[in-house]
């Protein structure tokens, strides 16, 4: 399974690098966004160092973001408003407190901390898709550090990039704890007497 977000979505090329370097065959792949593009072209018989190069050369603010190409304006469109609804509903997930269970009131709050910074990223990227398909202005259709550099230039810009950063950090540590209790009470730890 190969996950999104556009360089880790890229990194998985290593990772089938090291498969066929240790013998180790791929029966199944399945991604989703990025993941999905290096899946599909893995699956489709390309190696990856040939999905290296290619990803490598490819144009992708013309292949994300051109809006004069037919249908465009409206894909830019309709994609932007797809990351502000998924924002949005980050920003509900933060303040009804719903995601995995932690222990402790600070763990709870550092989770919605974490979820609430997510989804100001997602509301500003959306946001600037949005403008993009609006305007017909593809320079418009920028991507994280953008969102980071429009917030940098705000008064005061540096408090709010410094604080989403730290939000951003607090989200990925609280998932990581997260998914190691998971894995942990899968292969049976936490459980009194278990290894």
């Amino acid at each position: 399974m190969l996950s999104g977000g556009g360089a880790r979505g890229v990194a998985h090329i290593g990772v089938l690098k090291a498969l066929e370097e240790l013998h180790v065959p791929v029966d199944y792949i399945a991604g989703t966004s990025m993941g999905a593009i290096v899946g599909g072209l893995y699956a489709s018989g390309m190696s990856p160092d040939a999905i290296e190069q290619s990803l490598a050369k490819a144009d992708w603010r013309y292949l994300l973001s051109d809006v004069s190409q037919p249908l465009g304006q409206w894909f830019v469109g309709i994609a932007g408003a797809l990351i502000i609804s998924a924002g949005l509903y980050q920003i509900g997930q933060a303040v009804r407190g719903e995601f995995g269970s932690h222990d402790g009131k600070w763990a709870r709050w550092l989770h919605r901390y974490g979820l609430a910074s997510r989804a100001v990223l997602f509301l500003v990227t959306g946001g600037f898709m949005l403008v993009a398909a609006f305007f017909r202005a593809p320079a418009e259709a920028r991507g994280i550090s953008g969102a980071f550099r429009f917030l940098e230039a705000q008064p005061v810009g540096w408090v709010l990039v410094c604080a989403i950063g730290a939000g951003l950090a607090v989200h990925g540590v609280m998932l990581g704890i997260g998914a190691f209790r998971s894995h942990g009470k899968d292969a049976g730890y936490g459980k009194r007497g278990a290894r």
